[in-house]
């Protein structure tokens, strides 16, 4: 392929082209629009596509160029001669920044071969609104059985006592009816593992420790 060669690119190296996706975006923004291009140099090309039936601000304003483009057959083409017309003022050298004005990433090719072949492209559109602030989950509050009661005053004593708490302790000290009966559970580790926001079971197994979360 050969090389992309602008005509007389050297004599407008700070010149600029605005080129509008009018259906894309609202005629509002043109005070932001100007202020933008002014960073990039001096704007000579200013030009809008779109259906201007509808986009009727855009067609309304005479210092910009608009080019009326209807959609048919699912083919937007007021897409298609933006394109067109960007790559013929490139290839005549008429601008070397452009400032494309749409939220379309449809335009993302064109301006990536745009700045391949050293031209200045910036993309401008609509403001995106805040993204909604999701609210945090509420914490769910540990739900506390009699044994837990019970469990937590027996640890809470032994830890203030600097006395630890085995699991064989857990068995001697939690008297009464049987663990499944006090839990529904086969044992009591079972139990203190399934309140892991709770209890916390630690050590080797041989003498695996019992403690409150804290």
């Amino acid at each position: 392929m050969s090389e992309f060669r602008p005509i007389s690119a050297g004599k407008t190296s700070d010149s600029v082209a605005i080129l509008v996706d009018a259906d894309n975006v609202p005629a509002t923004l043109v005070a932001q629009v100007e202020a933008k291009a002014a960073t990039l140099g001096s704007v000579l090309v200013r030009r809008s596509y779109g259906d201007m039936t509808r986009c009727v601000d855009w067609a309304g304003l005479t210092h910009f160029r608009a080019t009326h483009c209807t959609t048919a057959s699912g083919k937007n083409r007021a897409d298609m001669q933006l394109v067109v017309d960007a790559l013929d003022i490139a290839l005549r050298g008429i601008a070397r920044s452009f400032l494309i004005i749409s939220d379309d990433k449809d335009f993302e090719p064109l301006i990536m071969y745009l700045k391949e072949n050293g031209f200045a492209v910036e993309r401008f559109g609509k403001p995106q609104p805040p993204a909604p602030v999701r609210a945090r989950p509420l914490t769910q509050p540990i739900l506390r059985t009699p044994v837990d009661e019970r469990l937590s005053s027996l640890l809470g004593n032994r830890a203030k006592l600097k006395t630890e708490t085995t699991l064989k302790d857990i068995g001697n000290l939690m008297k009464g009816e049987a663990v499944m009966v006090q839990t529904g559970k086969k044992t009591w580790c079972s139990y203190l593992q399934s309140k892991p926001d709770l209890y916390v079971i630690e050590g080797p197994s041989d003498a695996r420790r019992v403690r409150l979360k804290s």
